[in-house]
């Protein structure tokens, strides 16, 4: 009867023991699945702020303007990246030369040593939208809003861009 108890206690003790380590176990997984979405979590929300970070740059859309070949510009920076929506002067019946885009990059670079690419169009819905955009920023619209609307649209304009 002493060893039936015993074996009993000892068998109990062992599946207890068993039962704990599955549980601890399981706890484990969980919290390793918690700090991986977390982590998660705070990656994406990292690059979703950083995508939605526009700003106008006036100071160098200035300086674009300031080139004889163009007419208006208007440039929105995000990240590292600019976007200069430009018109023409003149008769601008070709498209806008590789010579220009340099020197609108360069213009742009001059005022912001940050900037590593430099999108240039000269696409006259492009150039409304990117002024549509300048005015809502100014007028302290949420960028958050507008950054997947304009983040389409620099897809569509500028398939090259990433």
């Amino acid at each position: 009867m002493q060893k039936r108890k015993l074996l009993t206690g000892a068998g109990l003790a062992i599946s207890f023991l068993i039962s704990a380590g599955c549980g601890m176990d399981n706890n484990a997984r969980e919290n390793d699945n918690l700090m991986n979405n977390e982590l998660k979590n705070v990656t994406y929300d990292e690059q979703t702020n950083e995508q939605n970070q526009m700003d106008i740059a006036d100071d160098a859309a200035k300086k674009v303007a300031d080139l004889e070949e163009i007419k208006y510009a208007n440039v929105i920076v995000t990240n590292n990246n600019a976007y200069a929506a430009v018109v023409l002067e003149g008769d601008p019946k070709g498209k806008l030369s590789n010579e220009v885009k340099d020197k609108v990059a360069d213009q742009v670079r001059s005022t912001d040593r940050d900037i590593n690419n430099v999108y240039v169009s000269e696409n006259p819905d492009f150039f409304d939208r990117m002024k549509d955009y300048g005015d809502k920023i100014r007028s302290g619209e949420p960028v958050a809003g507008l950054g997947d609307e304009f983040n389409e649209m620099i897809k569509r304009v500028f398939p090259q861009a990433k």
